[in-house]
């Protein structure tokens, strides 16, 4: 189970989505689809891990934003922040 924690801006952008692995055992890879991004460069950061820029697809007609996720470890986080460079 993962808890899944979006930040929304002053604008109404999500600029950056918390994830935390509930569970004692490690992820596959996941894909995370966030709503109205501030930007189009998702960047992974993790106290485990050196920061990553993640792949993604942006369908501007729903201005959604799917991102590839690579496994997280049980009871780990990271943090997608969303750059718009």
């Amino acid at each position: 189970a993962l808890r899944v924690v979006p930040r929304i801006d002053a604008e109404g952008k999500t600029d950056s989505v918390t994830l935390l692995n509930l569970s004692i055992g490690d992820t596959d890879e996941f894909t995370v689809k966030i709503r109205n991004p501030r930007g189009l460069k998702p960047v992974l950061a993790s106290p485990q891990r050196p920061d990553v820029t993640l792949e993604c697809v942006h369908d501007a007609s729903r201005d959604e934003l799917q991102v590839a996720v690579p496994n997280l470890a049980g009871w780990h986080v990271c943090t997608i922040f969303l750059s718009k460079e």
